[in-house]
């Protein structure tokens, strides 16, 4: 496959173009993290986990990985109790 081909398949001329007049628009300092940014995430994998919360229970935590890195979270278990 050509480099012409390659870019046509995957239409990254317009691609990086859109990026650059995004960053050009926004007269950012820096334009490279500017279309770093512009890029959209794209989910590789999802690793989840059972753990204890903070109180004992149960809950589940996430290991959440995509083209930008590995993201964790977790979340405490049941209704919220207030105040």
């Amino acid at each position: 496959m050509s480099v012409q081909e390659y870019l046509d398949k995957h239409v990254l001329s317009r691609k990086i173009e859109d990026a650059v007049n995004a960053a050009v628009r926004a007269k950012t300092s820096d334009p490279s993290n500017h279309m770093r940014k512009a890029v959209p995430s794209v989910i590789t994998k999802v690793k989840a986990r059972q753990i204890l919360d903070s109180r004992g229970i149960p809950t589940v935590e996430v290991d959440l990985y995509t083209n930008k890195g590995m993201f964790r979270a977790s979340a405490p278990s049941g209704a919220p109790s207030g105040m």
